[in-house]
């Protein structure tokens, strides 16, 4: 069994040690639901030495990542980041990443249990390209901190970068604790905010305990991966070998942001099974409540009657929801949200609700309008004198970040005196991890441009039904066909989502 460089601190401070992905790693240090709410409430740190770092260097980098990984490389920003996987020809993963895009390199991070299959299958598939693929999983350590205190703890220890500027899923590099050019990003697998730091590995007991000492005023703690499971669970991520593997594929999985289509990005490995899935899919991954005494446990079966619809992927107490927790996937007519299902437990059955994922957001979901109406694609469309204001909603923006609050990096605007039809593809929005076409919700001429956007694209995360509308248009025509109401929008969305 493999052991991070800090297995001895972690054995010093108590911890519960078991096996994980191959590697002798921090359960727990207390009490799991305990370290859950640590993390909800305040901060935690996270030994990741387990997780896999490669790093891609060379001119053909970025066409090997496009041709191995779901997501569009070549589209990533600098200094940005995307959630991906890597299939196979039949579009089942065998494994999800994050792709990392720098100026001169892409830099990947993989799970534990994969990395040395991953390695292979990337290799294999980078025959007669000009590249140079590095593991530096042994060489650099990994760190995460998650919390909402987990900026305010960091930045103690980085003296020249401005924290607050590494906006989700960006990255960046900064003096960590005396150590220059240390990557630092900010993703996370928590439903939280928070950091992870690159470094060298010979230094990561000293920074392990500086954060510790620096972060103690907010109460930092190290958590195990018991609570880091849970916290997952609670953000509706999905972990590999659980929601994701043979017979479990993206597309089902609802991970539609981390696959791209788009023509530029070429064939990839997957895109021909994945676009079949896309066009017919058969089941959903779906989450489920339970009030009753057992906890959900990954294998136990679903029924509806007599009829079996599903396994349980991943199970768990709920701290946050102070409830049990699921994750399945189900055939399409029973995965709506407020379905009646139930759990078998060797024979006895315990009552169970179908729930959208994720479970747990830190952000709040706004009421949507009345006084506009809505597209099956999210835009919405305000009456305003005798033209008509388009916008895209929060649940677009949402989407576009997997459940987050989006940090969008652009917004393709068209020209003004472009006539459209409704439902024609007007503009593109990209998202740190997806891009998204914006549609015309009624026919007409494109009037007036938000140019506003061009300085200001965080109006529409920040205020998207005032100050990050899109476009005005003069509609040639009365037909409002296609467009809901409030009302309709919700249901649209919950049976969709």
């Amino acid at each position: 069994m493999q052991q991070t460089s800090l297995h001895a601190v972690h054995e010093a401070a108590g911890a519960r040690m078991v096996e994980f992905g191959g590697w002798h790693m921090p359960v727990q240090y207390g009490p799991i639901l305990d370290e859950v709410r640590k993390v909800r409430s305040q901060v935690g740190l996270f030994d990741l030495g387990h997780m896999g770092r490669l790093r891609f260097t060379g001119p053909d980098a970025v066409a090997l990542v496009d041709k191995v990984a779901s997501c569009f490389c070549g589209k990533i920003p600098i200094d940005s980041i995307r959630y991906g996987l890597l299939c196979q020809p039949d579009g089942d993963p065998i494994d999800d990443v994050l792709v990392y895009r720098g100026q001169d390199d892409v830099f990947m991070v993989v799970n534990a249990s994969n990395t040395e299959r991953d390695l292979a299958w990337i290799r294999e598939h980078a025959a007669g390209m000009d590249v140079t693929i590095e593991d530096q999983t042994q060489e650099l350590a990994m760190l995460a901190l998650q919390g909402p205190a987990s900026e305010a703890v960091l930045q103690k220890l980085v003296s020249d970068l401005d924290l607050s500027t590494i906006k989700y899923y960006k990255s960046g590099f900064g003096t960590l604790s005396g150590l220059p050019n240390t990557r630092i990003s900010r993703t996370g697998y928590t439903g939280e905010d928070g950091f992870e730091i690159y470094f060298p590995d010979g230094e990561s007991e000293r920074i392990w305990n500086e954060l510790l000492a620096a972060g103690a005023p907010e109460g930092l703690a190290p958590i195990g991966l018991g609570a880091r499971d849970t916290l997952r669970l609670e953000a509706g991520m999905p972990l590999f070998g659980h929601e994701l593997g043979a017979g479990m594929n993206p597309i089902e999985a609802g991970l539609h942001f981390a696959v791209s289509f788009h023509e530029d990005k070429g064939d990839w490995i997957g895109r021909e099974a994945l676009a079949r899935v896309k066009e017919n899919p058969q089941q959903k991954l779906m989450g489920f409540t339970t009030d009753g005494k057992r906890v959900p446990r990954e294998g136990y079966e679903l029924y509806q009657g007599d009829r079996k619809v599903g396994t349980v992927c991943s199970g768990s107490i709920s701290p946050t929801l102070d409830t049990h927790i699921g994750t399945c996937y189900l055939p399409l007519d029973c995965a709506q949200a407020g379905t009646e299902i139930e759990m078998d437990i060797r024979g006895k059955r315990q009552a169970a609700v179908v729930t959208d994922i994720p479970f747990y957001s830190r952000k709040s979901k706004p009421m949507r309008p009345d006084d506009r109406l809505y597209t099956a694609s999210h835009e919405w469309a305000l009456e305003d004198g005798d033209t008509i204001k388009v916008g895209i909603t929060d649940f677009a923006i949402e989407e576009l970040s997997s459940g987050n609050t989006s940090d969008l990096v652009y917004c393709d605007l068209p020209d003004v005196g472009r006539v459209v039809e409704a439902g024609e593809t007007f503009g593109e929005i990209e998202s740190v991890k997806a891009v998204a076409d914006l549609n015309a919700p009624v026919a007409g001429e494109i009037v007036e441009v938000n140019t506003d956007l061009e300085e200001h694209l965080e109006h529409m995360a920040e205020d998207p039904w005032g100050a990050g509308w899109i476009i005005r248009i003069k509609p040639s025509d009365k037909n409002r066909d296609g467009l809901m109401s409030a009302e309709d929008y919700e249901k649209h969305i919950a049976a969709a989502h």
